[in-house]
């Protein structure tokens, strides 16, 4: 059960629910693929009996490796332990696993959200979320999947509250 799921208020109804962006492993993707491309100068080196090439491949192999695992792990917790979603009553966002932050924020008191992206964010649709909150409260999120999405979702629950 997710947390958004586990924490509704009576006569609440989930409306939307986004996750963090797969950008956020763009640092592990990155060096797994620098970890293959050392991988085959170290299957060359062994193919031409040139220890040299062997040897720079395994290395920066190994050193590719593991830093694609380190930053693998270093993404996958916030990545799994991320939640932002939209109900009927209220803007709900959970991060960390261990550490944990949450925001709620009844939607009467949502006053504006603004959407950050730049060329890659319109690209891979992904983005900045910031919830301003009466009173002059800002939070902050980012890396948001289809953050334009969820704008519009909360826009519209906080326009069905106001009438």
């Amino acid at each position: 059960m997710s947390y958004i799921d586990g924490h509704l208020m009576e006569g609440e109804k989930v409306i939307y629910i986004t996750k963090l962006h797969w950008i956020i492993f763009r640092v592990s993707i990155i060096f797994f693929i620098l970890a293959l491309l050392a991988a085959g100068i170290f299957a060359y080196g062994l193919n031409n009996n040139d220890q040299h090439f062997k040897y720079i491949g395994e290395i920066l192999g190994g050193i590719f490796l593991l830093i694609a695992l380190v930053s693998l792990i270093q993404s996958a917790v916030p990545y799994v332990s991320s939640e932002f979603g939209c109900t009927n009553k209220r803007v709900m966002i959970k991060r960390g696993f261990i550490k944990r932050e949450s925001l709620e924020i009844l939607l009467t008191k949502v006053e504006a959200m603004h959407v950050r992206q730049g060329i890659a964010g319109r690209i891979f649709n992904y983005g900045t979320i910031e919830i301003r909150g009466t009173g002059g409260s800002v939070d902050s999120f980012d890396r948001i999947r289809a953050p334009l999405d969820f704008r519009m979702k909360v826009l519209e629950q906080v326009s069905m509250v106001q009438k």
